[in-house]
């Protein structure tokens, strides 16, 4: 079932997998690229291991967050939104 849009105004972030290979998330980057989404990957480490996110943004238009959650929906591709955390002031 599709979900509500995002409505609340922040900085987002979409990730759409998290891989032990590289090669694994840059493939899935490239599948991004064709869909027209630009991603990245993004090493990480978790305990004694490294991991690979592929993440797409920071997006901060609700617009075309949501336009983007849209297009990997229909590209059959997981994703989570992730907020991220706005800094004091």
């Amino acid at each position: 079932a599709p979900t509500a849009p995002v409505d609340r105004p922040g900085s987002y972030v979409l990730q759409v997998g998290s891989y032990r290979k590289f090669e694994e998330a840059d493939r899935v980057r490239a599948q991004l690229a064709l869909q027209g989404i630009e991603s990245r990957v993004q090493p990480v480490s978790i305990d004694n291991d490294t991991m690979h996110r592929v993440r797409v943004g920071p997006i901060t238009n609700l617009e075309e967050l949501n336009r983007v959650r849209d297009r990997l929906r229909e590209a059959e591709m997981d994703f989570l939104v992730i907020r991220e955390a706005t800094s004091p002031r």
